[in-house]
């Protein structure tokens, strides 16, 4: 049974003196599919970085020779081509506009919210170009190409 760490972010990553990786902060440990981790922590890089597709591939590409990808693949692309700001965003607004209503305010949108869906829309473009580019190395890599 795979254990995942459910939070791999950087801050969650201790480098030691002998050059090691520590992960720390194991309160979200889980049975789950390694690819999930992978995702987490590819998916809040690559946003981080404008969705660059070099450093993704750079990840990938290290992770996979731990651990190979090809039998997650499709499930790891599956994750990271959900529009997960977009679909989070929406939700929120959602939620507010539910405890606008049941208060009497209306139906109003909670401030920001459109700048911060527009400047989404924007950085979809750059996650789609660079999945693209992940995709055909993840891929390619299933069907056992290097």
């Amino acid at each position: 049974m795979p254990v995942c760490h459910g939070d791999p972010a950087a801050h969650n990553l201790i480098l030691r003196p002998d050059g090691r990786v520590q992960m720390i902060d194991l309160n979200s440990l889980r049975v789950d599919l390694p690819c999930v981790d992978l995702w987490k922590l590819t998916h809040r890089m690559a946003f981080w970085r404008g969705w660059s597709p070099e450093p993704v591939v750079e990840v990938l590409t290290a992770y996979n020779r731990a651990h190979a990808v090809a039998d997650e693949a499709t499930v790891l692309l599956g994750l990271l081509w959900f529009p997960e700001k977009q679909w989070r965003l929406v939700y929120n607004a959602g939620r507010h506009i539910e405890r606008s209503s049941a208060d009497g305010e209306g139906l109003l949108a909670p401030e920001g919210v459109i700048d911060e869906m527009a400047m989404a829309g924007a950085l979809l473009k750059a996650k789609e170009q660079c999945l693209a580019v992940v995709e055909r190395v993840l891929l390619g890599r299933a069907r056992g190409y290097s």
